[in-house]
C-alpha cells in the first residue's frame, strides 16, 4: 500500500512543482492559494468518517476538477493554473494514508502525523517550485506543463477505484 501512495505522491509532486513554478503571477500569491486549497482539502477529507469516501465520489470530484481546469484553460488562459492545482482526492488520500502509516509505526495520532506530512509536503513542494521558478520557461515548456497537469488528473482517474477501496 505504501508503494501505491508513494507513486501517487510522486505524480502530484511533479505536477505541483511544475505548475507552481510557471507563470507571471507572483509566486507568493500562487503558493498561498495552493497551500490554502490543500489545507482546506485535507481538512474536508479528514472530516469525513472512515469509510465515507467512495470511489464514485472521488471520480466525480476529480472529473469536476478536470472540467474546471479545461474551462479555465479555454476561457481564462492566464488563470488555468488554478484548475491544475485543485486538491485531488487521490493526493489527499495519499497524504492521509502516508500520515497514518508513519504515525502507526511511531505511535503518533494519525491526525497529527497527517498534519505533519501535509506541512512537509507544502514545504518541499513550495521550496523546490521556488528554486525551479528561477529557470527560464518558454512557451513550449508552459504547454508541456499544462498537458502534464491534465494527464496526471486523467491518469489518476484510472487508478481511483483501486486505491480508494
Amino acid at each position: 500500500m505504501l508503494v501505491v501512495l508513494l507513486v501517487f505522491l510522486a505524480v502530484f509532486f511533479c505536477r505541483d512543482v511544475q505548475v507552481l513554478s510557471l507563470g507571471a503571477t507572483r509566486f507568493e500569491y500562487r503558493f498561498a492559494l495552493y497551500a490554502a486549497l490543500q489545507m482546506a482539502g485535507i481538512g474536508l477529507f479528514a472530516a469525513v468518517p472512515h469509510g465515507g469516501w467512495t470511489a464514485s465520489m472521488a471520480i466525480l470530484i476529480q472529473l469536476a476538477e478536470v472540467g474546471t481546469a479545461l474551462a479555465l484553460a479555454r476561457f481564462v488562459e492566464r488563470l488555468a493554473w488554478i484548475g491544475w492545482i485543485l486538491p485531488s482526492p487521490v493526493l489527499l488520500a495519499a497524504l492521509c494514508g502516508t500520515g497514518r502509516i508513519i504515525g502507526g509505526g511511531m505511535g503518533v495520532a494519525p491526525a497529527t502525523m497527517t498534519a505533519i506530512v501535509t506541512l512537509g509536503w507544502l514545504c518541499v513542494t513550495g521550496g523546490l517550485a521556488r528554486v525551479v521558478r528561477r529557470a527560464h520557461c518558454s512557451a513550449e515548456d508552459r504547454k508541456f506543463i499544462a498537458d502534464f497537469a491534465l494527464m496526471s488528473s486523467f491518469t489518476v482517474l484510472a487508478f481511483v477505484p483501486y486505491g480508494m477501496q
